[in-house]
């Protein structure tokens, strides 16, 4: 290989090196009592949930920063986007029956819960955990 296809080599390799990443994405299906992740670890970065509300119910999905474990969130009853020890990060707001969303956020490393901010349904089981390395 010549000296000019080595350097164009190494100038092609850098680059793609130094070209910024698409992120992880994170695929969350919403049932009537359920929230599904598929991967429920990522590497930290850019995470895009790709949200399906897979019923004909409204859900509305929030990302929150917590220690807690998934299922020992405190909600308030009156406003479920107000959560005792937990950081609300991003929510998609109110989707409408078999709307699909996509909600992008920088994640750094640390235990993040998935859950719907609709009244009642994350004490119906609608969260779930979220690892970011």
């Amino acid at each position: 290989m010549g000296r000019l296809a080595a350097a164009v080599v190494l100038v092609a390799i850098a680059a793609a090196a130094c070209a910024p990443s698409a992120g992880t994405k994170v695929r969350a299906a919403l049932t009537t009592s359920t929230i599904r992740l598929e991967p429920e670890e990522v590497p930290s970065g850019m995470v895009t949930l790709s949200v399906e509300n897979l019923t004909m119910i409204a859900h509305s999905v929030v990302v929150v920063r917590t220690d807690l474990s998934y299922d020992e969130l405190r909600l308030d009853p009156n406003d479920p986007m107000r959560i005792e020890d937990a950081a609300v990060i991003r929510s998609t707001g109110v989707m409408v029956g078999n709307e699909k969303r996509e909600l992008s956020v920088v994640l750094g490393p640390g235990k993040y819960v998935v859950i719907c901010a609709q009244p009642a349904h994350y004490g119906y089981g609608m969260r779930a955990p979220l690892t970011v390395r």
